[in-house]
Formats: structure tokens, sequence, C-alpha cells
């Protein structure tokens, strides 16, 4: 009989290489026969709060713990002959993203958990782990801590192995009905988390392409590109994802799917309220401003996270002394601020800022501290 491994990392950052914690269920004769779970040290100590919120390991909790090199021996050990079991694609992609980083090598059979909830509970309004396995009535658990969510996929893997395999209509469901599955388990909950925005990119790299799955899959590049995913960045895709689900088929083509009562949100469901740049006004008259503060009619755009305040102080800090506050690189971008990049390096609008002063346009590329130091100034 075949034996199994189910797998749950979770990472530091929305960069895929940066497993901070792994857990791992054993199942053999199906019965779950071994568990295990590790911290893992990432390649750099960068955690974005947007991450850390999700799964609250902090880097202290790391600095101590192997890196995944370290316990690849045991990686292997463990996996050796067994089909890898995953709730959704994220996982491998980890996995794929450290055997590239750190080059190993390990082949291994896999199988996507949930694709199999998809098709075995069509029925479902979503297809989250949490909302599986309360349908097959295996309780609460503690989600997103790695070895929890390791040994939920394993229970629920072994619960659907058991229910009566369906029609082949009724098996061969539409792209376009599990793409909008995941959209409306995505919009549950009116936030888009890290792994979702990967989940929802490793679906597009399978899908037919099309204009309005090429434009989500630059914006959702985009989000992952400066290593944090904002509320302004969560906003904005969830309403790229409520548009592509309206015509998912017509671009795929297929039979609509009678929608079900949590296909649609209640009209009174809170939604992230959140600022843009262009939202930011002036929190003191304007008579009040400095005409001669270095930010004074500037543009001044930010990359990266930042240590000493939020995205959204620094937008109303650029705002009150006179200049504007904006979210890409432009000709007419002033200076742009690099907060922490972690792995990433450069970000692509520093890429941008780089390209527009090698054609002559005067942009400033400045860190945070430096940015500060002019604040402070213009507030003299």
């Amino acid at each position: 009989m075949p034996e199994y491994i189910a797998l749950d990392f979770e990472t530091a950052n929305p960069q895929r290489v940066s497993a901070c914690s792994v857990g791992g269920c054993v199942i053999s004769n199906d019965q779950i026969v071994d568990r295990f779970s590790s911290f893992i040290k990432p390649p750099t100590d960068y955690f974005a709060l947007s991450n850390v919120a999700i799964h609250h390991i902090t880097p202290d909790m790391v600095a101590d713990a192997p890196t995944f090199a370290d316990l690849f021996p045991r990686f292997c050990s463990r996996v050796n002959h067994r089909t890898v079991i995953s709730y959704t694609r994220f996982d491998l992609t980890v996995i794929e993203s450290l055997f590239s980083y750190f080059g190993l090598s390990a082949p291994f059979k896999y199988v996507d958990v949930c694709a199999l909830a998809r098709e075995k509970l069509p029925q479902l309004p979503n297809h989250r782990l949490p909302t599986v396995a309360a349908a097959l009535g295996l309780g609460s658990f503690n989600h997103h801590d790695a070895s929890a969510d390791a040994e939920m996929c394993a229970r629920v893997f072994l619960a659907l192995r058991k229910l009566p395999q369906n029609s082949a209509k009724t098996r061969r469901r539409p792209i376009a009905n599990a793409f909008s599955d995941y959209i409306d388990s995505v919009l549950d909950d009116g936030v888009v988390d890290v792994k979702e925005v990967v989940e929802l990119r490793c679906f597009l790299d399978v899908l037919p392409p099309c204009q309005p799955l090429d434009d989500l899959a630059t914006q959702l590049d985009a989000a992952l590109a400066d290593g944090v995913i904002t509320q302004d960045e969560s906003n904005s895709i969830a309403d790229s994802l409520s548009a592509v689900r309206a015509i998912a088929h017509n671009i795929f083509d297929s039979e609509p799917r009678q929608p079900t009562p949590r296909s649609i949100p209640p009209k009174s469901k809170p939604r992230f309220v959140t600022l843009k740049p262009s939202d930011v006004t002036h929190s003191a008259p304007a008579d009040s401003i400095d005409p001669n503060n270095p930010l004074y009619g500037k543009t001044v755009v930010f990359t990266g996270e930042l240590s000493g305040l939020s995205r959204e102080k620094a937008w109303q800090t650029v705002v009150d002394l006179g200049g504007k506050a904006a979210n890409g690189v432009t000709r007419s971008t002033d200076f742009l601020v690099i907060g922490y990049t972690g792995e990433y390096g450069v970000t692509s609008k520093q890429k941008m800022a780089e390209r527009y002063i090698q054609q002559g346009r005067p942009i400033s590329i400045i860190d945070e501290s430096e940015f500060l130091r002019l604040t402070a100034a213009g507030e003299q």
C-alpha cells in the first residue's frame, strides 16, 4: 500500500524560499504513524509584517533554527519512497524554491489535497482547509501552525479517500469552476493574504492565456515584488478578482455552475478600508506649510517595508510638507524612498527609477533614514 507524507510550510515573507517553519505527518496503511515539525532559519532575516500576523513566527524564534539545507538529509529520509501531499500547491512551490536556492534535488510524486477536495466536495461554498475540515466533521485546529495544518491536511486526505468516487461528468469539473471556487474562498473574508496570492499565481501559470488573466498576473507579480502586500494592494487585488470571477465562464467557455448562497458576499460584509496616496489630504492648514522645505512640491514614491512608520503615515508626512505621495514611479517622480526589501534586493520600482535616471530624469533614490532626515528638516 502506498505511503504518503503531508507537508505544510510557513514563510517569513512573500518570497517562497523564505520558509521559516515546516510540519509533517506520515501516512501508512491509511493511518497517521508519525508527526514532526521544525522551525527553519530563512536565507534572510526579513519577516514581513503581513506574514507574521498570519503565523506569529518572529525572527528571534528561528535565530538558532537549522536552515533547509541542514534539514535536507532528514527531509529526504522522510520523503524517500512516499508521495508528498499538501493543501494547495503553495507548499510544493516552496519546496521547489528551496531546492533551487540551495542547489538540491530529490524526486518525489505529489498530490494536491485541495484539488481532491474540489473534486469530491463540489457543493461547498469554498475549499479552504478549515471549510473542508468542518464539512468532513474533523473539528477545528490551529490554522497556520505548520504542524497543525499538516496533520489536518493528512486527516482530510484520508477522509476524502473514503468518499465514493464521483461520476466522470462531475469529476471533470471545468477549470473555470475550480478557479472560481478559489476566488470565492479568497474573497470570503475580504482580505487577500500572501499564500492566496501565490496560489492564485499558480492557477494563472496553468490556465489558458487571455488579457484579463494576464493583467491579473501582472498585478499579482507587482504586489509580491516589494516583499510586502499592503492593504491597498489587498483591496485592489480583491476588486480585480471580483471582476475576473464575473466573467470566468465567458473566458473559459464552460458550463456555469449553480451559485451557492455564499457565492455572493453579503452586502453588509466589512471590507478593508485603506488609503491610497491620492486620498491623503493635509492634516494642517495649507498656509502653515513652509515652501522652502525639501519635500515641498515634490512627488515621493515608496518601495519595500518601512521600519519606523507605516506606509500611510509616510504618505501623510509627505502631504503635510506640501509634497505629493504616489504609488508608482513615473517621469514626474522626484524621490524614491527604499525601505527593507529582504532578498528581493532591487525592486521593480527601483529598476524603473534607475531607467528614468539613465534617461536624464532627476530622480533621487534615498533610504528611509535619509527620508526621515528630510522630513525632520522640513518640520523645523
